[in-house]
């Protein structure tokens, strides 16, 4: 496995980390939340893709020894990148800047800092036109992914942002000069519930894994959706009660089907489907 990028700094201060400690239920799902950010970051340095779900790169977070009055995590990168040559140890740093760069804009658009986000925004055109080692479809294109990022990554920051007000007082990832520094009131904008959006109606290829068939819940899978995550799922169709019916088909073959939905979205992430018919 090569190495993708110089080291990433995630620190956290105040409270208990004053005392080199820190809650570890809370820490674990800030990681969690922290790793999901700087995959998307890292994918979109490295290929100015936005990838949600399945970030091409594989993140290893290590523990260092923490520094006086805080505690610290370096998170290392590790993994592969298809086309990408050996890079330079300039190339990797301006991808690393790159990274850093598009996590705080996220963080920084997610809490409502409009200025923070137009000052990283500027910091990821700046390395990633400085990188004449990673090649990717145009800058505009890179943009617009940071800036999909930046909409869609709510759940992630929300996890990143857990121990703040608790357990520590701030956090932040990378060097504080250039970092977005969570706060409890940044905290508070990222916990922010957005409203759920229902989407149109469109045709969805979808494996049932659960049905009840007098109340239409059910469970799905989504073709082309690489998580494999299974969605909840309420099948509106009167057709689901009826012996044999397509669904009950589809369920007891485990083969895919073809059905009328509208998602409902939250935060960026489905929630659910209503599925009201089948498709041809």
């Amino acid at each position: 496995m090569d190495e993708l990028l110089e080291p990433i700094i995630i620190r956290y201060d105040g409270i208990d980390a004053e005392h080199h400690e820190i809650d570890l239920a809370l820490l674990g799902e800030s990681l969690k939340g922290g790793a999901r950010l700087l995959a998307v970051a890292a994918n979109i340095a490295f290929t100015g893709e936005y990838l949600n779900r399945t970030p091409s790169m594989k993140i290893r977070v290590l523990a260092e020894s923490t520094h006086a009055r805080c505690f610290t995590i370096t998170v290392g990168f590790a993994g592969t990148v298809p086309l990408l040559p050996l890079l330079t140890a300039r190339g990797r740093k301006l991808a690393t800047d790159a990274t850093k760069a598009i996590v705080n804009y996220m963080l920084a658009k997610l809490s409502a800092k409009p200025s923070e986000a137009a000052k990283a925004m500027d910091l990821v055109r700046d390395a990633i036109q400085a990188n004449k080692e990673v090649t990717m479809k145009s800058l505009e294109v890179a943009e617009r992914a940071v800036e999909k990022a930046g909409a869609e990554q709510r759940p992630a920051a929300k996890s990143f942002v857990a121990p703040v007000g608790s357990t520590v007082s701030t956090a932040f990832i990378g060097e504080r000069e250039k970092a977005v520094i969570i706060d409890v009131e940044a905290r508070r904008e990222i916990d922010r519930e957005e409203p759920v959006e229902i989407e149109p109606s469109r045709t969805v290829t979808v494996l049932i894994t659960e049905l009840d068939v007098k109340t239409g819940a059910c469970k799905v899978q989504i073709h082309g959706d690489d998580s494999d995550e299974r969605y909840a799922g309420i099948i509106t169709d009167p057709v689901v009660q009826n012996p044999k019916s397509p669904y009950s088909a589809a369920l007891d073959s485990q083969g895919w089907l073809k059905v009328v939905a509208k998602a409902h979205v939250a935060n960026g992430e489905i929630q659910r489907l209503t599925i009201s018919d089948t498709a041809a």
